[in-house]
């Protein structure tokens, strides 16, 4: 019995798709084996595919009520019953017969063959439907079964009236060349399903794997009535699998909103109950407060009798007569002046106590302020907490608002800090965010964490899935600010990493938009260009982009040389002079400075380079170099190529470093030495030509092979001295994919009004690789 093939309508939940919420269905531990083919929002998908329709449709119109301004929620609220998108689920197989995990724990053979055929569809979906816009795409390898959700957006062309394109299903699928709808039971739609369930039979046949077709109830098979019941039967154990995973989402979603409004709440109770704390504090410092005003009014009050004992006083005092014309006395009974005494007592003890009420009144004053200042912030941040518990659509913000943040920057800081919290909050489903600056997918530090991330995954040590969701690159902001494209533009970067052969590049490139790290490079962009004759280059410098201090410049090559402002660049550089590209390697013997030094000619160095087999990241060594006309060349191939030219002759040494300045060549280093001993110190060699030994042959080809065991030579010999010396020494290693070829180069010589051969020496080319024993 061959496998089944589910192809139903889904739900349409992109949360679930996406991984946004987890559920309890989902293995942790196998969502990096996703597969995330098309993730754009909905709304930006709509702008991409509508928006010129509707700019051209609202410019026409002269009422502002009539012109569509949002075009998504029109299509949500129209009564033709056309949706904002649709979901297919494809699944090949059941948990039955086609489970992720074999009995080890390993991926199954048939999930993995499943997942291919799932993957070859996803990736050929678009092109295969161009009228259904897809903009959510995703293949679950982290549930029981592999499946694909494939989310579309119909897309129609050619009204005439209102805007001349839109979201229209019937119409989407007759522009693909869909049969028309028959009736109610034979739809357009029923006519595409069954167009790609044979393209999948197909997929599967070509394979090997022998299918059993279910799907909707809209399918309409001409079967026995056993064969309908039993796919009935199917059908709904498809869909079924597929809601069940949709209400473990939900419940999950449903239990994370709960703790996060079980976590609100306590915040709210705790805020609530500090507020209550620091009122009544509030409460008791006014009720102090007011007893010390009491009592100082108590003392002001007592301060009314004493003026009228004081009256009393001064009526029953005499005076009496002066003595030589001095000071006046006056007579005053006893009790009266043991009153007065007590007043003049009681005087200084009401000023001091008016003076420590004074202060301490100011004291308390200053804390009632304080704690004011508190409630007021207190009752702010309940009011914040309460209005996100009534929204509850607020959630995630809320999360946002009270999590805290840490400025880590490397693997080895996040890490331990994920591990913790995760050990903190063992049942609860955290997001957590890591925001790196720059193009996520362009030398940044996101790559890097993101594996570092992946293997904590893997051993077990974190139980969690990654997303990587881009922002707005450097090169894409500095080009939407400029209004320059960068589809046809080199785009490259020196933030944080060599780069070599700048002029060169710039050279064949009509635009060039460079990542900077600082001011520096900036500096040696424009002393490149300046070096390289190329000062008719314009270059616009984008200066701190999207932050307060922005600026866009334009500059000459030697106002880049001058520039002193440090900061984060992006530069674009226009080159008016470009030059074509050559598809092919070979610079003419002409064109090198050689003096007296021996040179390999032009057609024996493109037929020993291309003997190399050079790639990528190769590291080369060009042993007896001479005029570095190899090493020139092989550099030449690419900027991502480091050769080592080794040279024992000083006027050798001096004329590749003439070449090295002439070819505007950077990726070239000299080493001055004599081969094996100039190896010391060197990387680890990929290849190596031996133009010259200087006699050290069989010393350097057993240096090399220590060196790397696994690396490709290339050797020329004009003697058969020399060919014979080399095929004694390699019969002492083991060797694979061995070459060996003559190569007799004649050029013409004008001889008169005739044109004479005249032969080069036959040069001997011996090619192999070293094979590790």
């Amino acid at each position: 019995m061959g496998k089944t093939i589910s192809f139903v309508k889904g739900k349409g939940s992109i949360s679930h798709n996406n991984r946004d919420f987890i559920a309890e269905n989902v293995d942790r531990d196998r969502m990096a084996w996703n597969e995330y083919y098309v993730r754009l929002p909905i709304r930006e998908a709509y702008q991409q595919i509508f928006g010129s329709a509707i700019a051209e449709y609202n410019a026409k119109q002269k009422r502002k009520d009539r012109q569509v301004t949002d075009y998504l929620t029109d299509i949500k609220n129209s009564g033709n019953k056309e949706k904002q998108f649709y979901e297919i689920v494809v699944q090949i197989g059941r948990m039955e017969d086609t489970g992720v995990l074999d009995a080890n724990g390993e991926l199954s053979v048939a999930a993995r063959d499943a997942k291919e055929i799932l993957d070859e569809y996803a990736r050929s979906f678009q092109e295969r439907n161009p009228n259904l816009y897809l903009f959510n795409a995703v293949l679950h390898m982290d549930e029981a079964t592999p499946h694909l959700h494939l989310d579309y957006i119909p897309v129609a062309h050619g009204y005439k009236t209102k805007m001349h394109t839109r979201n229209s299903l019937t119409k989407a699928l007759q522009e693909m060349g869909i049969e028309p709808a028959v009736s109610k039971n034979d739809t357009e739609t029923m006519h595409w399903q069954q167009r790609e369930r044979e393209y999948l039979i197909e997929m599967c046949l070509e394979r090997g794997l022998e299918v059993e077709i279910i799907g909707e109830k809209r399918d309409n098979y001409t079967i026995p009535e056993y064969k309908a019941a039993r796919q009935a039967a199917d059908e709904l154990t498809a869909e079924l699998e597929i809601l069940n995973a949709e209400k473990k989402e939900a419940e999950s979603i449903i239990a994370d909103v709960n703790v996060q409004v079980s976590e609100s709440v306590e915040l709210v109770a705790e805020s609530k109950h500090q507020l209550e704390e620091i009122n009544s504090q509030i409460v008791d410092k006014e009720k102090e407060y007011a007893a010390h005003e009491k009592k100082i009014d108590t003392l002001l009050a007592a301060e009314r009798p004493v003026k009228r004992e004081l009256a009393l006083i001064r009526q029953d005092t005499k005076q009496l007569p002066a003595i030589l014309g001095g000071e006046p006395y006056f007579k005053i009974s006893e009790r009266n002046l043991n009153k007065l005494m007590e007043m003049a007592q009681g005087a200084g003890t009401l000023k001091n106590l008016t003076m420590a009420y004074e202060k301490e009144i100011s004291a308390m004053k200053k804390t009632i302020d304080r704690l004011s200042a508190q409630v007021k912030t207190l009752r702010s941040k309940v009011k914040q907490y309460e209005t996100f518990l009534d929204l509850r659509g607020l959630m995630d913000a809320f999360v946002e608002y009270i999590r805290p943040k840490k400025p880590f920057y490397l693997a080895k800081q996040i890490l331990p800090y994920l591990q913790e919290i995760q050990k903190r909050y063992p049942m609860e489903s955290l997001k957590v965010v890591i925001l790196f600056s720059g193009d996520s997918g362009f030398y940044s530090g996101c790559q890097p964490l993101y594996h570092a991330l992946q293997e904590e995954i893997n051993a077990g040590q974190l139980q969690a899935g990654i997303r990587i969701m881009p922002g707005i690159s450097s090169v894409a902001f500095l080009a939407a600010c400029i209004g320059e494209s960068y589809q046809d533009a080199a785009i490259c970067s020196m933030h944080g990493k060599e780069l070599y052969n700048l002029a060169r590049r710039i050279k064949t490139e009509r635009k060039t938009f460079m990542i900077m790290s600082g001011v520096k490079d900036v500096n040696k962009l424009g002393d490149a260009l300046i070096k390289a004759g190329m000062t008719q280059c314009e270059i616009i410098t984008g200066y701190q982009l999207s932050y307060a201090e922005h600026q866009i410049r334009k500059r000459t090559p030697k106002e880049c040389l001058e520039l002193k402002e440090e900061g984060l660049y992006t530069c674009f550089v226009k080159n008016p002079n470009a030059i074509h590209k050559n598809l092919t390697h070979g610079i003419s013997d002409g064109e090198f400075i050689r003096d007296k030094v021996p040179m390999t000619k032009e057609e024996v160095r493109e037929v020993s380079i291309c003997k190399l087999k050079l790639y990528q990241g190769a590291v080369v060594f060009d042993i007896g170099s001479g005029t570095g006309s190899i090493a020139m060349e092989m550099a030449g191939l690419s900027p991502d190529i480091q050769v080592y030219a080794i040279e024992q002759k000083k006027e050798a040494v001096s004329l590749i470093q003439q070449n090295k300045e002439k070819f505007q060549i950077e990726n070239v280093t000299v080493v001055e030495a004599k081969a094996p001993e100039g190896f010391q110190d060197l990387p680890r060699v990929t290849h190596a030509f031996i133009g010259g030994s200087g006699g050290n042959l069989k010393e350097i080809l057993q240096a090399l092979y220590e060196m790397n065991p696994n690396m490709r030579v290339v050797i020329n010999a004009i003697s058969m001295e020399t060919i014979c010396e080399i095929k004694e020494i390699l019969t002492m290693y083991p060797i694979e994919n061995e070459e060996m070829v003559q190569i007799q180069v004649s050029r013409a010589k004008e001889v008169g009004k005739y044109h004479l051969m005249q032969a080069e020496n036959p040069v001997w080319i011996c090619a192999f690789n070293f094979r590790e024993e």
